[in-house]
């Protein structure tokens, strides 16, 4: 392998000069690795995140449906004490039962969907900087083996 010779005349194997050591390497690539195990660990999580941002959404839409015929109730109770008229009331006593507390959970389980939302945002971008490392690292290591290969092609060129 082809040395370095500093200008104090110190001699430095070109491996430790450029850092290309097995070890260095090693590290590298032990580094990739865990980044890896991370990246799946993010996956899941945010996968889940998903799922469970499925079901909030669906059951925010449930008590759309519920707060809105609850309002609407309301205001037919309201209108028919004001004007009972035939047309209102039978249109009042048609409406099914509706949940009373539909307005007050509608909101509740809504600030859940926007902190899920919130969450899995997060869990994305932490995603993508374990991909943009894992990135960095084979680039680091694809330009460590290049430069290890020209090094020892030119040592038994010379």
């Amino acid at each position: 392998m082809v040395d370095f010779i500093t200008k104090s005349g110190k001699v430095i194997p070109i491996k430790k000069r450029m850092g290309l050591s097995s070890k260095d390497l090693r590290w590298k690539k032990s580094q990739r690795s865990e980044a890896k195990k991370q990246l799946v660990e993010a996956d899941r999580r945010f996968q889940i995140a998903v799922g469970k941002m499925s079901e909030i959404k669906n059951r925010v839409d449930e008590l759309e449906v519920e707060r809105n015929q609850t309002m609407r109730k309301e205001f037919l109770e309201n209108k028919v004490k004001t004007n009972p008229d035939k047309r209102l009331i039978k249109e009042l006593e048609g409406l099914k039962i509706v949940n009373k507390k539909a307005p007050e959970t509608y909101h509740e389980v809504q600030y859940g969907y926007r902190s899920m939302s919130h969450r899995k945002n997060d869990l994305e971008e932490e995603r993508n900087s374990i991909v943009k490392f894992i990135e960095d690292r084979d680039k680091e290591i694809k330009k460590d083996a290049e430069l290890k290969k020209e090094l020892v092609g030119n040592a038994t060129n010379s």
